[in-house]
């Protein structure tokens, strides 16, 4: 039984499982960067609150799957199949544990294994194992609602990663969540819609933009004890352009791309300037709506943001 701790506490021996263990993405030399950085995306299937949706994962590009304990059961509900396992395994429903004997009797390497008392949660030791890979991008479904503790649990976890220099997105039915930090710039869709808002995860946020919102904000500052940043819209008729918007733009951060889902639900996938589908629009009409991005961006600190993806029926005609 492969235990996980002992390969976050051993690298040598964590370079030789991810040699041995079979799978593409973490294989020696295949889609790692000069540097090392895994080129996919980690995509974790998480044990808590979880409405059926379409799950992105895209291994031709180098995404691995991970299942983080009871996630096994959403995955299998899903006709998914992990490409690793982690957790202390402690709540599986009986097939998802029929489902995990045969990985430890077929592919045994790709199970790793938690006890049940420790210090980590099961989400944050998976956490950690993505950085140790080397992804640089954590996709994480099931992580959100439910319970609060547990939430909170992944947001700090969401941060551990975003210190050690990963990104995490929390995706949810209704919303999505990431962090913003010293340096970053988020930047959505030119047609993304929905309310926005953005929350100070230690004392104050200093140097915030917000760009093609109905509220913008300039080199603003954001504390913890008062919610400004609650409540934003985002939407096309807020777009207007700018050179920092065009600036942001040119630097292929990332960007949060609206996309329809299975069983009437909503999701939100991001990937930059390059990656976006080819559409109808000319050129110059894609450039002008490019150049308006919605936009933040964050010189100190660190943030939470959430968008969800629809308007409240409140808001009004501007």
């Amino acid at each position: 039984m492969l235990d996980l701790y002992e390969l976050l506490g051993d690298p040598v021996r964590a370079e030789a499982w991810k040699k041995s263990c079979g799978i593409p993405a973490l294989t020696s030399g295949t889609g790692e960067s000069p540097d090392g950085i895994l080129k996919g995306r980690a995509i974790l299937m998480c044990a808590g609150e979880f409405v059926p949706m379409e799950i992105d994962c895209d291994r031709e590009k180098g995404d691995v799957l991970i299942a983080v304990d009871n996630g096994l059961s959403y995955l299998e509900n899903l006709g998914m199949l992990p490409d690793l396992l982690t957790g202390d395994f402690d709540s599986l429903s009986p097939d998802a544990e029929r489902l995990l004997s045969d990985f430890e009797r077929i592919t045994p390497e790709r199970v790793l294994h938690l006890p049940v008392m420790k210090d980590d949660t099961d989400t944050m030791a998976a956490v950690r194992l993505c950085v140790m890979l080397g992804f640089r991008k954590i996709v994480l479904y099931g992580a959100c609602g439910g319970r609060m503790d547990h939430m909170c649990a992944n947001i700090a976890s969401g941060l551990w990663a975003k210190k050690h220099g990963a990104d995490c997105y929390f995706i949810n039915a209704d919303y999505m969540m990431f962090l913003i930090g010293p340096g970053d710039t988020k930047t959505f869709h030119p047609e993304a819609s929905g309310m926005f808002s953005v929350f100070p995860l230690g004392e104050r946020c200093k140097g915030v933009d917000i760009c093609g919102m109905h509220y913008n904000l300039e080199n603003g500052t954001l504390t913890n004890d008062f919610p400004l940043g609650e409540g934003n819209e985002i939407g096309p008729q807020f777009l207007r352009g700018s050179a920092k918007a065009i600036n942001v733009r040119a630097a292929g951060e990332d960007r949060f791309l609206h996309n329809g889902a299975a069983a009437g639900t909503e999701a939100y996938t991001f990937g930059t300037a390059a990656e976006d589908p080819v559409s109808a629009e000319t050129a110059e009409e894609k450039k002008a709506k490019d150049a308006a991005a919605a936009s933040i961006s964050i010189r100190e600190g660190f943030a939470l943001g959430i968008f969800t993806y629809e308007v409240e029926k409140k808001t009004r005609e501007y």
